[in-house]
């Protein structure tokens, strides 16, 4: 958990702990997997497993590289604290480790329905509900850019706030945004200006 905080504030592109140990026996590699030890359960193979794979899910399938720290922060929570909820919100939506979900095989905006779901229930948990609609424009537009650079596809998004103002450094700290920044409905056209990604209102 500890690893996992520190990793996420440097905004690596994909967090990835490996599922399996690696050793070398009789100068042969060999896997083998995790273990009981006198320190370290089943139940903590159990809870490091479905962590890693929710951090693989939502950040790094979900790419959530440039907007999940500024939609953790109103929920004052650690990030290892966030993924731990949201393994078990896997678990109860049969989309863990266990019953074979596996998150690059989902289609993008499938993991961001995901994410958005999730993310609604936690805003509600804290009391956040003056930052659900800003949370959302910033999940969706950079979901849709992502998707624009990654498979070439270009979409309309809905949006409750101007685009120009989603996009300024200012929406890092949602709780000030949502304050300072007036609501504007917007249809969002996000496709590429030549060879760059670029939005326009449509």
């Amino acid at each position: 958990m500890d690893r996992l905080d520190f990793a996420i504030q440097q905004y690596p592109n994909h967090i990835n702990f490996v599922q399996t140990e690696i050793a070398v026996f009789s100068g042969e590699m060999q896997e083998f997997e995790p273990h009981v030890t006198g320190t370290f359960s089943a139940k903590d193979i159990r809870y490091a497993r479905d962590l890693a794979f929710a951090c693989r899910t939502f950040y790094s399938a979900g790419r959530a590289v440039p907007w999940f720290l500024s939609v953790l922060k109103p929920l004052k929570i650690y990030p290892s604290c966030f993924f731990a909820d949201f393994a078990e919100w896997q678990r109860c939506n049969n989309c863990c480790f266990k019953s074979g979900f596996n998150p690059e095989a989902e289609k993008h905006v499938s993991i961001e329905k995901m994410q958005l779901l999730f993310l609604d229930e936690k805003y509600e948990e804290k009391h956040c509900h003056p930052m659900v609609l800003a949370m959302h424009d910033i999940v969706r537009l950079n979901g849709a850019m992502s998707r624009l650079v990654g498979e070439d596809e270009e979409s309309v998004v809905k949006t409750s706030y101007n685009p120009e103002d989603i996009f300024e450094p200012e929406s890092m700290d949602l709780v000030s945004f949502c304050e300072n920044v007036c609501m504007e409905e917007c249809n969002v056209k996000v496709f590429f200006n030549g060879n760059s990604p670029d939005f326009a209102l449509k």
